[in-house]
């Protein structure tokens, strides 16, 4: 981004308006950013909303954050859509260890029996 003191912004507009049409130029005033001059047919950068998303499942299939705050942080509706979003980003699913997976299976057998 270019920057002109306030001083040269005065002296040179014509300077600054085409420096405007191809970047952002920063007016510097006091030795402070005071005025940032823009092109006003410049498309707007749109946030990456990709890049939010993967930030969010990355968060919750790391354990940083709950299941029902990723939903929410993503705007999901179900959670098949966070999963699908996940397989689109390539972001692979955590994996249970295999004591995990034995402990969950005995809990489940554990249950299963109590109930029959």
């Amino acid at each position: 981004m270019r920057t002109f003191t306030a001083t040269q912004a005065k002296q040179n507009f014509g300077e600054l308006i085409d420096a405007a049409r191809a970047e952002d130029v920063t007016i510097i005033k006091n030795g402070r950013p005071f005025v940032i001059v823009s092109n006003a047919l410049k498309e707007p950068e749109l946030p990456d909303i990709w890049a939010g998303k993967r930030k969010i499942i990355e968060s919750y299939f790391e354990g940083k954050i709950s299941r029902t705050i990723a939903l929410k942080k993503g705007g999901y509706n179900v959670y098949r859509e966070l999963l699908q979003d996940a397989k689109y980003l390539s972001i692979p699913m955590p994996r249970l260890t295999d004591n995990d997976i034995k402990t969950m299976s005995n809990n489940m057998s554990a249950i299963l029996d109590r109930d029959a």
